[in-house]
């Protein structure tokens, strides 16, 4: 078995894929089969006459990508390729023995939680539930009558999911809407905000362990999550997680890549930082095809700055 085999393989496989009014994002090997025989991780250099593959395979909704690739466009960029993002996360953040023994990566974003199970050195399932760091903002703006804004920063300084002694003496300032140039402030204990936001991530991490038990990939999930996103960043997020799902929990920052400033090694960059793996390693998968818009050549980037210029000044 040589790299050709592999590679028609592949693309034979991810050819016989009806997709509909889905674009594939990854079609990523997770084992082999040689003359019948499975379990084969890597099959190059091994002798046989029948070659099979068990793959992988992350799609996204077409129309969803279009609007993404021409909302870029317009602004003079091209995709070059599209990566699921706990797919990503999990290039930056996790170490092999974990991908080998089994690990949950799950990104807390703002709109969407999306997990991966890795195994056996490779992604096996990825999924994602409709709930995000932004619900848990629209939760304290509601609950506390106060603006988005103002909402987002009592989330990110004092926002907890883990209740403390101090939570009824410590006051918060939580102006009202509509009132925020009118006298004082109203206040509120910490403890009302950390009942919020609480529940909030306790249905999201209950949502994930739901979707890996109908799955059946809890199996080889292993003992292991993995946390990385905005909203992961909230303290009490990784306690919650442990409890919810049953599992060792850290929270995961990109590893791998030397000459980072300190403010982007975060969980919060993790996903950005696993596009740069993604884009200079070769995992051997069958890589998406993007369908661009077509555009007028713009004579290079001085062209391409010039019209970028031209239509937003």
């Amino acid at each position: 078995m040589r790299d050709g085999d592999l590679k028609r393989l592949l693309a034979d496989a991810k050819g016989s894929v009806g997709l509909d009014d889905r674009i594939m994002l990854h079609a990523i090997p997770v084992g082999y089969a040689v003359d019948g025989a499975n379990g084969v991780r890597d099959p190059r250099g091994l002798h046989g006459k029948l070659l099979g593959v068990r793959m992988h395979l992350m799609t996204a909704a077409r129309p969803v990508v279009q609007n993404l690739v021409t909302v870029l466009g317009r602004c003079h960029l091209q995709i070059a390729d599209l990566v699921a993002s706990p797919y990503a996360a999990g290039l930056a953040s996790l170490v092999e023995d974990e991908t080998d023994l089994g690990v949950t990566v799950i990104d807390m974003g703002g709109g969407t939680t999306s997990f991966s199970v890795f195994y056996d050195g490779a992604p096996v399932f990825t999924d994602c539930v409709p709930v995000g760091g932004q619900h848990v903002t629209s939760d304290i703006a509601r609950g506390l009558s106060t603006p988005l804004a103002h909402a987002e920063r009592l989330k990110t300084l004092h926002g907890s999911a883990l209740p403390s002694a101090s939570d009824e003496k410590e006051m918060l300032d939580a102006p009202q809407i509509g009132e925020e140039e009118e006298g004082g402030p109203n206040r509120v204990p910490k403890s009302f905000l950390v009942s919020i936001i609480a529940p909030r991530l306790e249905e999201t991490f209950e949502l994930v362990r739901q979707r890996l038990e109908r799955s059946g990939a809890a199996s080889i999930a292993g003992q292991r999550v993995v946390l990385t996103g905005g909203a992961s960043q909230l303290t009490g997020a990784r306690e919650v997680a442990g409890r919810v799902l049953g599992k060792t929990v850290r929270v995961g920052r990109p590893l791998g890549i030397s000459g980072m400033a300190e403010a982007t090694g975060g969980p919060a960059f993790t996903t950005v930082s696993g596009l740069l793996h993604f884009a200079v390693d070769d995992r051997g998968e069958a890589r998406a095809t993007v369908a661009r818009p077509q555009a007028e050549p713009r004579g290079g980037f001085i062209g391409r700055l010039g019209g970028w210029l031209r239509e937003n000044f």
